[in-house]
């Protein structure tokens, strides 16, 4: 369902009244750009080992019994 938001100009509310908008900033300013960040090299099955010392604590989710 669409709906129409309708401004009464009677009211003098400061969310009816238009606000400047900011000025823009220089768009290099803030942002790091991709290419200077370095990435990791990916991990395969073979270099992650099995888990050592893991102990069941407890069960989440659907149990029959």
């Amino acid at each position: 369902m669409a709906t129409v938001d309708i401004q009464n100009p009677d009211i003098q509310s400061s969310r009816y009244r238009s606000m400047p908008s900011p000025q823009s900033v220089a768009p290099d300013k803030g942002k790091k750009r991709k290419k200077d960040k370095k990435k990791a090299p990916k991990l395969s099955k073979a270099d992650i080992g099995a888990p050592s010392g893991f102990k069941h604590v407890s069960h989440v989710g659907w149990d029959p019994n």
